[in-house]
């Protein structure tokens, strides 16, 4: 039996599956969220609606949803913390990152999620991101990347390995910016207002400066602090 993608460390038939083909509903807010990630991972675009709180149900683009999924590979999903959300409370939050790549291209998206429960069935409700974090190459920067299986090597390993990157050298800014469209809709805003956005500039061999990496921090509680030795972040 092959472990649950939602990683629990359990084989996918005693955990998401249960949920995920009706036989049981999902007991707490994070099983619930662990089922959804796990749905999200095989394609199970109709367990993923039908949990979503009627409320907001016609609000949400069950084929854009679709679309997206659909281009994104799956790595790995954290849980973080906890709030409420046990088999007997009406209301409950979990904090969580989902890691994955697009075009082998490795991004993520830290969000607290909300969830509620009626009639014995707990629904997702609404999230608040506070960071969507990814590798970001210019086109034509890398040429074969793309294709790379980074199950057998780190990015970082490739990118030094056979392009003579080295990650090691980085210069680090922080500015304001307006996320694209399609940024803000994975970011979960509407408002499309200026949000802090480190970047992330390394180095080939040849001393050619190229954007490397880029975070998009949403939340009014995310804090950059400087350091010596670079940077780091905090939600309190």
């Amino acid at each position: 039996m092959s472990l649950c993608p939602c990683g629990s460390g359990r084989p996918y038939e005693e955990c998401c599956e249960t949920y995920i083909e009706g036989r049981e509903t999902a007991p707490t807010a994070e099983a619930l969220m662990r089922s959804r990630y796990a749905a999200h991972t095989l394609g199970k675009y109709d367990y993923l609606n039908e949990t979503v709180h009627p409320s907001i149900r016609d609000e949400a683009d069950h084929e854009d949803m679709k679309k997206w999924s659909e281009a994104v590979e799956w790595e790995g999903l954290e849980i973080f913390s906890t709030k409420d959300g046990a088999e007997t409370d009406e209301t409950g939050e979990v904090s969580f990152e989902a890691r994955y790549s697009v075009n082998g291209m490795p991004q993520s998206l830290r969000e607290d999620a909300f969830f509620r429960r009626e009639d014995g069935r707990w629904y997702y409700v609404d999230g608040n991101v506070h960071q969507l974090s990814r590798t970001w190459f210019g086109p034509g920067r890398f040429p074969g990347i793309e294709t790379e299986d980074f199950s057998e090597q780190s990015l970082y390993g490739c990118l030094e390995e056979k392009y003579g990157v080295s990650i090691a050298q980085q210069d680090l800014s922080v500015s304001l910016r307006v996320p694209s469209r399609d940024e803000a809709r994975t970011l979960g805003i509407t408002d499309r207002q200026p949000r802090l956005s480190l970047q992330i500039t390394a180095y080939s061999s040849d001393g050619e400066p190229f954007l490397y990496g880029e975070s998009v921090f949403v939340s009014t509680d995310a804090h950059i602090y400087f350091t010596a030795g670079g940077y780091r972040s905090e939600n309190p």
